[in-house]
């Protein structure tokens, strides 16, 4: 069963309010950003699409530039990641040094 007016009203002044607090700034929003929908008794969370073809291309000119085992070796020392895509990183970085 959908949420009646108030409850979704209530709703979206919470994800507003947490929205604000973790939106990226003003001057990216066209490139990163974040967002929701509320859809029946869910709601769920949106990335902006931009955002991804902007990683796409800065990973492609990583690659183009020669620092591919550069940037892997970032992501595998990084305390921010993951254990297994910091190992999957060190493993790509070290095929790259053969």
């Amino acid at each position: 069963m959908p949420f009646n007016d108030l409850e979704k009203k209530r709703i979206e002044n919470a994800l507003d309010k947490f929205l604000a607090k973790r939106r990226p700034p003003p001057h990216i929003r066209k490139e990163l950003d974040l967002g929701y929908a509320l859809t029946g008794q869910s709601v769920e969370e949106n990335y902006m699409e931009s955002g991804c073809r902007t990683r796409v291309s800065q990973s492609r000119r990583i690659i183009t530039n020669g620092r591919a085992k550069d940037a892997l070796l970032i992501v595998a020392n990084s305390a921010r990641v993951p254990g297994e895509i910091s190992t999957a990183a060190r493993r790509l970085a070290h095929s790259l040094q053969r």
